[in-house]
């Protein structure tokens, strides 16, 4: 600080007493001086207002704040403002009126022009109060990203989905990142087409909750809107049709396939609303109790089939089967 700043400096706390009571009621807030004045007349006196708006607000943040500031600065005497006038907008004075170039200048945060009018007050910003000027490039980092030959493994993909032979195998070895890889698709799936339903299917209660959870995490990186996630596995749970809308379906296939046994209006009901289906450890695709249902909902309303595996064959001694899975 300046001995020239210092000699000509003005205390905060005077320049607020000088407000005038609109002033004051701006900064403590029109509602909370109401009040105030409901609970205790004494309370909505000036003296007791400027008491609260130091409690309230600091004079850093007053002074930054644009319309606070303007307000505060034009109680400055002629001789104050012309000097404060002339630190931060040298020879402005030439143009302007004191109060005028103050009430017009810009100041950012930070700047030399804003550390003048604190040192003008002798205030010295509080530790907590200074921030850390941004770089110009700043790399942000996504929360659910795709490895490149993820990513190049999900283009191919959903390129052949939106062909008109509209089925594939997504084959990565165990620990590659199938999973994630397959979440991203059917995420672009539901972003591209709302409503509809991306229904995942698999043979275990254990990969149905690893798939339920995985989703979790990828739509809320993801995703556009609120989603349910349906869950139907397991004796205990059950599900209404008429709650399908829009969302992710986790499927147990054996309780899936028993229950187009006794209500085949659910399967009908269920594709029209679907235009997605992935299968999980897709080599059970082919077993004759599955392959229909994954046949009816796929030809019902033209939707793309993906499955997963790690391991194509079923057994690496009978090629036939990768024939037939190949084939389906």
């Amino acid at each position: 600080m300046t001995t020239a700043t210092t000699e000509r400096s003005v205390d905060f706390e005077e320049l607020l007493a000088r407000c005038d009571e609109t002033d004051i009621q701006q900064l403590v807030g029109a509602h909370a001086v109401r009040l105030l004045r409901t609970l205790d007349p004494n309370l909505g006196l000036p003296s007791s207002l400027q008491r609260l708006c130091l409690q309230l607000h600091s004079p850093e943040s007053i002074l930054r704040n644009r319309e606070t500031r303007q307000r505060l600065l034009q109680s400055l005497r002629q001789e104050e403002a012309a000097y404060l006038a002339n630190l931060i907008e040298p020879n402005s004075l030439l143009q302007f009126d004191a109060h005028s170039v103050l009430d017009k200048v810009a100041i950012r945060k930070n700047s030399s022009k804003e550390q003048k009018i604190f040192d003008f007050f002798n205030l010295k910003v509080k530790e907590s109060e200074t921030t850390i000027q941004t770089p110009a490039i700043n790399c942000i980092k996504p929360k659910y990203s795709l490895f490149d030959h993820q990513h190049r493994a999900m283009m191919e993909v959903l390129a052949t989905l939106s062909s008109a032979k509209n089925r594939v195998v997504l084959h990565m070895p165990t620990g590659a990142g199938k999973t994630r890889t397959a979440m991203h698709i059917a995420s672009s799936e539901l972003l591209n087409k709302k409503p509809s339903v991306a229904v995942w299917l698999a043979y275990s209660e254990e990969l149905c909750e690893q798939a339920s959870e995985e989703f979790e995490i990828a739509w809320s990186y993801l995703g556009d809107r609120d989603l349910n996630i349906y869950r139907y596995w397991g004796a205990e749970r059950d599900l209404s049709i008429q709650d399908v809308k829009d969302g992710f379906l986790v499927a147990g296939l054996s309780k899936l396939f028993e229950r187009t046994k006794r209500d085949s209006d659910f399967i009908t009901r269920l594709a029209d609303r679907t235009s997605l289906v992935i299968i999980d450890e897709a080599h059970q695709a082919i077993a004759e109790t599955y392959s229909f249902l994954l046949d009816y909902l796929v030809h019902r309303n033209d939707a793309g089939l993906l499955g997963l595996t790690a391991t194509p064959g079923r057994t690496w001694n009978v090629p036939e089967e990768d024939e037939k899975l190949a084939a389906f």
